[in-house]
C-alpha cells in the first residue's frame, strides 16, 4: 500500500507543479499599437510587444535620482500609445524599436498620473536606421 500511496503522491505533486509554473509562466501577447487602442480592457495589465517609431521623447530622473524615459510610440498605421523605461537608454526621434513590458490603461508614478501606457522592461532597437 505504501508503494501506491508514493506513486500517486508523487503524480499528484507533478501534476500541480506543472499547472502552478503553467499559470505563471505567459510569454508577452505580440500586437500593434492600434490593436490595444482598439482594446484596451483586453490587454489592461498584460505583457505586450509592440513594434513601432519613437516620437519626442523625453529624459528625467525622478525625485530619487533614478533615471527614466517617456514618449509616445507610433504605430504602422498612425496610432500611438505612451512608453515608460526605467533607466538611461539614448533614443532619438524615428528611430524604429521594438518594446516588451507591461500595458496599463492607467498608472500612478509618484504624483502623476499615466493614460494609455506600456511600462517598458525592454527596447530593442531595429537594425534600419
Amino acid at each position: 500500500m505504501n508503494k501506491h500511496f508514493l506513486k500517486a503522491s508523487l503524480s499528484i505533486i507533478l501534476f500541480l507543479a506543472t499547472v502552478l509554473l503553467g499559470s505563471t509562466v505567459q510569454a508577452s501577447m505580440e500586437t500593434t499599437v492600434e490593436e490595444i487602442m482598439a482594446n484596451k480592457d483586453s490587454y489592461d495589465e498584460k505583457e505586450v510587444s509592440v513594434s513601432g517609431t519613437v516620437s519626442s521623447p523625453k529624459f528625467k530622473s525622478s525625485r530619487h535620482g533614478k533615471l527614466y524615459m517617456t514618449f509616445p510610440l507610433l504605430g504602422d498605421s498612425g496610432g500611438r500609445i505612451n512608453i515608460l523605461f526605467w533607466g538611461d537608454m539614448k533614443l532619438k526621434p524615428g528611430r524604429k524599436i521594438s518594446v516588451k513590458g507591461i500595458y496599463r490603461k492607467s498608472m500612478k508614478v509618484g504624483n502623476y498620473p499615466f493614460l494609455d501606457m506600456i511600462e517598458a522592461t525592454e527596447i530593442n532597437k531595429d537594425e534600419k536606421k
